[in-house]
């Protein structure tokens, strides 16, 4: 709570974070080849190039793990944030079994799973 809101007594409205969770499949059930890890990081350049440009969040950083590489990106507005990379993923092959997840609130909110196959 900001201070001028303690020094009357308003409360804040807190709001957590939506979130758009992105799952690309590796060709192996770990960390992927040294291609793909790099191929990874190209694409997770221009999910913040576009995040950016569109200014409709940030991308929080990214996982290597059993089998997918995860992006984590979040902001004000799920709709808002697949929408400003929906056009990138979208020019991309991404391999079978890749996909997003958008959340609508912090964890344990409501998830839409969308695949890209």
């Amino acid at each position: 709570m900001g201070t001028f809101s303690k020094f009357f007594g308003l409360k804040e409205e807190i709001k957590p974070d939506e979130a758009v969770l992105v799952y690309v499949k590796l060709s192996d059930n770990e960390f992927g080849t040294g291609e793909e890890r790099m191929w990874c990081y190209s694409l997770e350049d221009r999910l913040i190039e576009e995040i950016l440009k569109q200014q409709s969040g940030e991308l929080d950083g990214h996982d290597f793990g059993q089998g997918y590489c995860i992006f984590y990106l979040y902001g004000k507005c799920t709709e808002i944030l697949y929408n400003s990379i929906i056009g990138v993923l979208g020019e991309l092959k991404l391999p079978p079994q890749s996909y997003t997840i958008k959340r609508y609130g912090g964890p344990g909110a409501k998830e839409i799973r969308l695949e890209f196959n």
